[in-house]
């Protein structure tokens, strides 16, 4: 596996969930703090990256009017984020891609530069996590996990949790408070009306 260097690393945002926690909406195109939750997470990430992409199932032209590459899982089945993060490695230029959910707006502006510095190519995978709880979702992958997703998927194997068993990953402790990792899982944390 080659050195990370920060900008020779792609990110995705994980967009394309069923929204079930809040009524079947898109969480991306909710409103938060006067702006969608896409819009926060693009602003947020694409500095620290040298390639951005966008996972989506659906709105897919509001998501590409950002200008950056949608990729969607290979059915319609809503498989979860395993499978945007597949298609997030099949389609990205650089052999390390970073993901983040876009219902996790309030990381801080140089995570990936320390995550990058303490993670040092220790495996194939690494994800953050805090004291408390892991966040499986704030993920550094390489392109040498393909073959590991693509049968995860192929078999239905869709827990984030078992794949990253599966590849042996390393989970990374930046001492970061678990308020950094507050997801917006609840109407009631998003503005109305969401227009």
């Amino acid at each position: 596996m080659s050195d990370i260097k920060v900008k020779s690393v792609s990110g995705i945002i994980l967009a394309g969930g069923r929204g079930r926690r809040v009524g079947g909406l898109d969480k991306g195109l909710l409103k938060f703090k006067g702006d969608e939750l896409i819009k926060h997470q693009v602003r947020w990430l694409s500095p620290q990256v040298d390639e951005l992409l966008i996972s989506a199932n659906r709105n897919l032209e509001h998501y590409k009017s950002f200008g950056y590459p949608v990729v969607s899982d290979s059915d319609q089945n809503f498989n979860g984020p395993l499978a945007g993060i597949l298609e997030g490695l099949k389609n990205c230029t650089n052999d390390w891609l970073f993901t983040t959910p876009v219902d996790v707006p309030c990381l801080p502006d140089d995570l990936l530069t320390k995550f990058f510095n303490e993670f040092g190519c220790r495996a194939q995978v690494g994800y953050l996590k805090t004291n408390t709880r892991d966040h499986y979702l704030n993920m550094l992958v390489n392109k040498s996990s393909i073959g590991l997703l693509e049968k995860a998927c192929d078999h239905g194997r869709l827990r984030v949790r078992d794949f990253l068993s599966s590849a042996d990953a390393v989970p990374i402790d930046l001492g970061l408070d678990e308020v950094y990792f507050s997801n917006l899982n609840n109407l009631e944390q998003y503005d109305f009306p969401t227009k």
